[in-house]
């Protein structure tokens, strides 16, 4: 048996909840998304930060052409910092071989809250197949976290987090699945949206704000499924790659 329990929203979690599971952190607009943009163009690793200012205290201890300061507060990105939380940002040769210290409002406050944790993977619906496979591989029971947005629900979170269920459902036929309440939640909001995930974005609260504020090429880029082939782990506290394959 498999069993599958989701945490809709960050102050749900309990670090008992994570034991002796694979446990997955989801952040679709956009730290997941753009962790896994940046480890895909040769990012070395990826630090989180709950604060600017622990970021900021680092960097001064570092080589300044071996680090990036990234980040946004509200969706913006942090003054004085070197990039922001948007995906498009990454996709060039500037964060190859860089040491990135990432700041973000909901993202990485729950990476920074599993840090102690085993067997931790990022996702996003960019990099969905390669997850559910390592999550195969792994053969460990699965907890998926959403960040959520300020605290709350997110829409997307939740519908990125359904589909990994599903596609766990369709992969895993030995497996009897088991889910929890919040999981069958996902994976029935996950059922409605799948024809048109961007459809879902602009129907939720964050994705309408993205918008608003002229991040509509974010918000498309965000819901594109399978255009990386990486799987960003968190190995004492940094995100590094564990897999890396063909852009497609």
């Amino acid at each position: 048996m498999l069993k599958i329990d989701v945490v809709l929203t960050p102050s749900n979690y309990r670090s008992s909840l994570a034991a002796d599971r694979s446990v997955v952190i989801v952040d679709v607009l956009r730290a997941s998304t753009t962790v896994a943009t940046a480890l895909y163009y040769g990012a070395r690793e990826i630090i989180p930060f709950r604060y600017p200012s622990e970021a900021e205290e680092m960097v001064g201890r570092m080589e300044r052409n071996e680090v990036i300061l990234a980040g946004e507060r509200k969706s913006v990105k942090i003054p004085g910092f070197d990039l922001g939380n948007s995906p498009l940002e990454y996709l060039t040769g500037v964060v190859s071989n860089k040491v990135i210290l990432f700041c973000t409002t909901n993202g990485t406050r729950m990476m920074k809250r599993v840090g102690s944790q085993r067997n931790v993977l990022l996702s996003a619906f960019v990099n969905m197949s390669s997850v559910v496979e390592r999550l195969i591989s792994d053969a460990r029971d699965v907890l998926i976290l959403c960040s959520g947005h300020e605290g709350g629900f997110s829409l997307e979170d939740s519908v990125c987090s359904g589909m990994i269920i599903s596609r766990l459902r369709g992969s895993v036929k030995e497996y009897r699945i088991e889910l929890g309440d919040e999981a069958t939640a996902a994976e029935i909001l996950y059922d409605h949206f799948k024809d048109d995930l961007m459809d879902m974005a602009m129907s939720s609260s964050h994705g309408r704000n993205l918008i608003d504020s002229g991040m509509e090429e974010d918000v498309r880029f965000c819901m594109m499924v399978d255009k990386f082939n990486i799987v960003p782990e968190l190995r004492s506290g940094v995100w590094v790659s564990g897999k890396r394959g063909i852009e497609k």
